[in-house]
C-alpha cells in the first residue's frame, strides 16, 4: 500500500490585480475571520491541488451554489475607485464558469441547507 500526502489548500488573498484561479468550484463554506462571518470558497486546479478564497462583496454577488462542480475562473481586477469600507476600496472581480462542461463531483451537493448565517450581510 502506498500512501500519498495530502496538504491542506493554499490560500488566495487576491492582493494584486491580475491574479486568478482557475479549476473546479468544490465547497462553499461559512467560515469566520476575526470574529466576522465570511464564505470559504475551495478550488480544485488542473493539478488536483486545492486553494482557497474568501468572499468579499463582489463574489458574493457572482459566486453561489449552482457554480459548484463547474469549472470556474475568478479574476481580481481592480480596486472599486468609490466604494471603501473602514479605509479599505472593494475588489472588482471578473467570474466566468463552464456551463458547458460536465459537473464534477464535489463534497456538499445536496448536504448542506443554505440559511441567512450563511451570508456575511
Amino acid at each position: 500500500m502506498a500512501f500519498t500526502e495530502i496538504k491542506a489548500p493554499a490560500q488566495v488573498r487576491f492582493e494584486k490585480p491580475g491574479e486568478c484561479v482557475e479549476g473546479v468550484l468544490h465547497t462553499i463554506t461559512p467560515h469566520t475571520v476575526k470574529g466576522k462571518k465570511t464564505i470559504q470558497y475551495t478550488v480544485v486546479k488542473r493539478d488536483g491541488n486545492k486553494v482557497t478564497f474568501l468572499g468579499t462583496w463582489d463574489l458574493v454577488q457572482k459566486i453561489d451554489r449552482t457554480m459548484l462542480g463547474y469549472p470556474l475562473s475568478v479574476k481580481f481586477e481592480k480596486l472599486h475607485d468609490s466604494i471603501e469600507r473602514n479605509g479599505n476600496r472593494a475588489k472588482v472581480f471578473t467570474v466566468m464558469a463552464d456551463w458547458d462542461a460536465k459537473p464534477a463531483a464535489h463534497a456538499d451537493a445536496d448536504s448542506l441547507e443554505i440559511t441567512d448565517e450563511d451570508f456575511p450581510f
